[in-house]
């Protein structure tokens, strides 16, 4: 999903960039640790798509099984992004081990086309979601910043 323009924004549109933010860098840091610990998700896969799901849903299992059975060693504290009190976010260490900067990681091309109007209506039906019944009692405290 696309975040509202950042000009002239009303609360409730500022409320969804701030949880629209929040949920990209829990999968960022969910596919960041995971590309960490298993290299053969940043690198292109040259297998048949079929394997190349095997191959995902197998680092995905064992990334599962070793949270749970050794998290302390496996994802140890400030391994991951967070929320600092002042609602800054501090990087994660993971983000030291992906050398984002080798190629490795291709830089997609901007799209000409515009998104169609239908996506247009999703986000406002996302924004009227979290600032209704998905609303949660600390998102208001982007307001405040």
């Amino acid at each position: 999903m696309k975040p509202y323009s950042k000009s002239q924004l009303s609360e409730e549109k500022r409320i969804y960039n701030y949880r629209l933010s929040r949920a990209r860098r829990v999968s960022e840091n969910a596919f960041g640790i995971l590309a960490a610990r298993f290299r053969v998700l940043y690198t292109m896969m040259c297998l048949d798509p079929r394997k190349a799901r095997y191959v995902v849903l197998a680092c995905c299992t064992l990334h599962n099984m070793l949270l749970s059975k050794s998290s302390q060693s496996y994802c140890p504290a400030g391994c991951m992004d967070y929320e600092g009190e002042n609602g800054q976010v501090i990087l994660g260490s993971w983000r030291k081990d992906v050398c984002i900067n080798t190629g490795n990681f291709v830089p997609l091309p901007k799209c000409k086309e515009r998104h169609p109007k239908n996506a247009d209506d999703m986000r406002d039906i996302l924004c009227g979601y979290v600032n209704g019944p998905g609303a949660v009692p600390w998102q208001w405290k982007v307001l405040i910043a």
